[in-house]
């Protein structure tokens, strides 16, 4: 039971914030989004600075759980999962701290210790303490091969069954490494970062993470977003099929595809079934003084008054591919069944965009997950059903190591590891054939 009272030492409350949003996610299964929002709502008396620590403090320890848990199950004298939830939490916390944040090991105990005090485990303060001491002479061990048996075991079996078992381990293990990049989007595809970034791919420039995004040079003014290298890609490699046709992005906000199809010439118009992220639409689009129509539109309801050259389908699914960034997923995740559901919610989005394409027409159809079953299977059993009316087009402007047998792409997040990796992400080129 959580302490009344109000703590009093210096970085105290911090702790207990970061301790409270870590349960939330962890075991009430909440997003992280939605946490940290609901923090700085219900904690104003924390500084800016506060909410920085906390907020980078809490994905970096959600991130690491899977590697904390044997790690930290080494010091105990009982299961972990027989040790008090809170004291757990509060030490794997810390660990971070005095292993990834650099936060003074003396000061990263002695908050665990009166964390543990106001959250009412005052009779386990003492062993919290002694197995920091511990934490503190053996550094995390980063070539630990038993972490992934922490991994939920249904993600581990669907990614052994897509792409085998040594894959499956390099992709989990580049999604668990430490994010100190990213990435930028250009409104003007041939203007350059140089020297501040470099090109990750003709796409995207990065750089290593540096202060608050707003803050940086060019972003007030509109010059470039925020956009993962592996999600540019596609439509980078597609400028000459986009100036001056007319484009649906089905799926919009936030809005990175819907400012690369108008940066590069495209008529578009911009659906989204939610207000709140279209207002995120609208914001971005203002800042980068970028034209869309927009709307709010469900396309599973709702019917387009014309047929259009291209379509953009960014469909909802698992976002397995973006763990790196937002590690929180798995955890409102509800397991393969959820996947299977995100699955059948696509292939019911993609057959209705497809109705909306002129002859010739094609529909890019993409998903950030890892399965095969958010990304290739619908395009194969597609060719398969309706062979006669849909082709494959293969991306010819990006390079190989990209692309699958069939021409797809498919990004995966070991891509690029000695530079910080990159999302995985699926994307097919689908063309509406003529009619005989």
């Amino acid at each position: 039971m959580m302490s009344s009272s109000q703590p009093k030492k210096e970085g105290v409350a911090a702790r207990l914030a970061m301790l409270h949003c870590l349960i939330d996610v962890l075991e009430h299964h909440r997003s992280l989004d939605r946490v940290f929002a609901h923090m700085r709502h219900d904690s104003p008396e924390l500084s800016a600075q506060d909410y920085a620590f906390i907020e980078h403090c809490v994905r970096a320890t959600i991130k690491h759980m899977p590697r904390l848990i044997p790690y930290l199950s080494q010091f105990l004298n009982k299961p972990w999962n027989q040790f008090p939830l809170h004291a757990r939490y509060i030490l794997a916390l810390a660990t971070m701290q005095i292993h990834r944040m650099h936060i003074p090991a003396y000061a990263a105990v002695d908050g665990a210790v009166e964390c543990a005090k106001h959250a009412g485990l005052g009779r386990v303060s003492g062993v919290i303490n002694v197995v920091l001491k511990k934490v503190m002479e053996q550094p995390l061990n980063e070539a630990d091969t038993t972490w992934h048996q922490h991994v939920p075991a249904w993600l581990l079996k669907q990614l052994k069954k897509d792409y085998g078992r040594d894959k499956a381990l390099a992709i989990l293990s580049a999604s668990f490494a430490d994010v100190t990049v990213w990435d930028r989007t250009l409104r003007d595809p041939y203007a350059t970062l140089e020297p501040y970034a470099y090109a990750i791919t003709p796409a995207s420039w990065r750089s290593h993470l540096t202060g608050e995004i707003r803050s940086q040079e060019g972003y007030e003014e509109g010059e470039w977003w925020v956009q993962d290298a592996a999600a540019a890609l596609p439509l980078y490699a597609l400028q000459h099929l986009i100036r001056d046709k007319q484009i649906l992005d089905a799926c919009a906000a936030p809005g990175g595809k819907t400012m690369q199809l108008a940066a590069y010439g495209g008529k578009v118009t911009a659906w989204d079934r939610s207000h709140d992220r279209l207002r995120l639409l609208h914001e971005n689009l203002a800042r980068t003084q970028l034209h869309a129509d927009v709307a709010c539109v469900d396309i599973l309801q709702d019917e387009p008054f014309e047929l259009y050259d291209m379509i953009v389908l960014d469909a909802p699914c698992s976002a397995t591919g973006t763990l790196r960034r937002n590690p929180d997923i798995l955890y409102h995740l509800n397991g393969a069944s959820a996947i299977t559901e995100l699955s059948v919610l696509q292939e019911r989005m993609m057959y209705r965009t497809l109705e909306w394409l002129k002859e010739g027409g094609i529909l890019l159809f993409c998903t950030c997950s890892l399965f095969k079953s958010e990304g290739e299977d619908h395009v194969a059993k597609l060719l398969k059903l309706h062979g006669d009316r849909y082709r494959l087009v293969p991306f010819d402007t990006i390079p190989s190591s990209f692309l699958n047998a069939q021409g797809a792409y498919r990004s995966l997040p070991f891509m690029h590891r000695d530079e910080g990796g990159m999302d995985g992400f699926f994307a097919a080129l689908i063309e509406k054939k003529y009619s005989a």
